[in-house]
């Protein structure tokens, strides 16, 4: 199944009720048990509810994943992974991280005994020193938010497993559509749905992926204990536009950074902009979707006076 496929149809089933070929909107708190605990899988809607069950289907497909949980913002996720740990664990990092993650990890977290490293993970030979018996997770953000560097998932992910470190990946910017985190040995791959996968700019959301089903049960219960669930409002206009956007956002990014009318040292956007093309270009060949043609010139004719 190709991506926008996957987009538009991946976890999507005819309502059992009525056969809408669209997933209703489940606005419910609460739903009928035969007995207690006999139910037909919803119990509360904080832990289940199926308007959310259906996007957490879809985006586990975009990333090649088994299981997705949904949360009520990109922070509620990584939230959540952070709670699989403990006190005195400590965590490697970006010392280029997305601003609300540094917060989160150094100002809530770090008095509770978790110890952050954060450190220039744009060469991988920079984490030897910093692991310890009591590393228990790798959180890379590739590419990074602001400075768009680069981590070699792969590299970081060889090093993780040696001493059964928890590998996972802020893929955000990148999206499903050029990067697939859990193909590369992931663990558990986290989205701001804010961006990428939503984009109207009308959606607070996030999500995790993971493959292990353990793991998948640790975060719901987490998810379920600690409430940072979505509502049912917010899930029908996330997915539709994801591949259109990522193919137009590719195009520009390559064209304006390889353009040879940027001066390049005319000006910090100058400066910012010329690497671009590397991260266009980053994500391995096996896991990057091919970009088409522009719809402005197929077969020679200009599409826009035709």
């Amino acid at each position: 199944m190709k991506f926008g496929t996957k987009a538009v149809h991946a976890g999507i089933e005819p309502d059992p009720s009525t056969g809408a070929i669209m997933t209703p909107i489940y606005q419910t708190s609460t739903y009928v048990q035969e007995s207690p605990g006999k139910h037909q899988g919803y119990a509360y809607a904080r832990g289940a509810n199926p308007t959310r069950n259906a996007l957490q289907k879809s985006i586990a497909a975009l990333e090649n994943g088994k299981f997705g949980i949904c949360f009520s913002s990109g922070m509620g996720a990584t939230d959540a992974v952070i709670k699989l740990l403990n006190p005195g664990d400590e965590v490697i990092t970006s010392n280029d991280l997305y601003g609300g993650s540094y917060r989160m990890f150094k100002h809530v977290f770090e008095k509770y005994g978790i110890k952050f490293h954060f450190i220039d993970l744009s060469n991988s030979a920079n984490i030897a020193p910093y692991l310890n018996k009591n590393t228990k997770l790798m959180w890379l953000e590739t590419p990074s938010n602001p400075l768009m560097r680069i981590t070699d998932i792969r590299a970081c992910v060889a090093i993780a497993k040696k001493q059964n470190i928890l590998v996972a990946v802020d893929n955000t910017f990148a999206s499903p559509f050029l990067q697939n985190p859990l193909d590369l040995g992931v663990d558990i791959v986290m989205h701001s749905v804010t961006k990428y996968l939503g984009g109207h700019s009308d959606v607070i959301m996030g999500a995790l992926v993971v493959n292990d089903e353990k793991l998948q049960q640790e975060l719901f219960f987490i998810a379920n204990s600690c409430g940072a669930v979505p509502g049912p409002f917010h899930f029908g206009p996330v997915l539709l536009f994801c591949p259109r956007r990522r193919r137009q956002t590719t195009r520009r990014g390559s064209s304006f950074s390889l353009s040879p009318r940027i001066p390049p040292d005319t000006s910090r956007i100058a400066r910012r902009a010329r690497p671009i093309h590397r991260v266009v270009q980053w994500p391995p060949r096996a896991n990057r979707h091919p970009v088409p043609p522009s719809p402005r010139s197929v077969a020679g004719r200009d599409l826009r006076r035709s």
